[in-house]
């Protein structure tokens, strides 16, 4: 068996300007909601069954105006790392997905008020049809993989930043102050 968590959402505003509630919703969909998805699953789930929680490549960096989305993403990468171990005894496999941006109706919409900051940091990982980001992901879960990241640039940006995360962040705030000198 295999049971899948993509249910998410996003705010993208600079950390400041969210409120209480608005920082709060989004932790509560992505990372309570994947918690809560998990905690009913798995007690149906034979041995030898998956749970795969998507995150997002946002769950393994960070950008410009996306706190809220980052924290709780972050939050269902170590949920799910927590849940491989957990489930080791009832047998049941654990995969956490964090692709790119997917071009999806939310992904659209979120294009039209996307800071500008956010969307140069966006190019860098660049973004998957929902047909390849399917296809990869699928491919993936099916070889049992744990941290899946679709498309090469984002699998490129992702080592980039373990191996020399410094530097990563060195480019990143460089992208932030040159928009803010302007």
């Amino acid at each position: 068996s295999l049971a899948v968590n993509s249910a998410g959402v996003q705010l993208a505003k600079e950390f400041l300007s969210y409120s209480s509630d608005e920082f709060s919703w989004v932790v509560n969909v992505n990372l309570i909601g994947s918690r809560n998805f998990a905690a009913a699953v798995l007690p149906l789930m034979a041995t030898g069954g998956r749970l795969a929680l998507v995150a997002s490549l946002a769950g393994l960096l960070t950008s410009y105006s996306y706190a809220a989305y980052n924290a709780s993403k972050h939050g269902v990468v170590g949920l799910a790392g927590a849940l491989r171990m957990d489930c080791i005894p009832l047998g049941v496999e654990v995969s956490v997905i964090c692709p790119p941006e997917v071009e999806t109706p939310m992904v659209e919409e979120e294009r039209k008020t996307m800071h500008p900051i956010a969307k140069q940091q966006k190019e860098v990982a660049g973004s998957l049809s929902l047909e390849q980001a399917g296809e990869e992901i699928l491919s993936a879960l099916g070889r049992g993989k744990y941290m899946i990241i679709p498309g090469f640039r984002a699998r490129w940006v992702w080592r980039i930043s373990r191996w020399l995360p410094n530097t990563m962040a060195t480019i990143s705030s460089a992208m932030v102050r040159k928009f803010s000198d302007t």
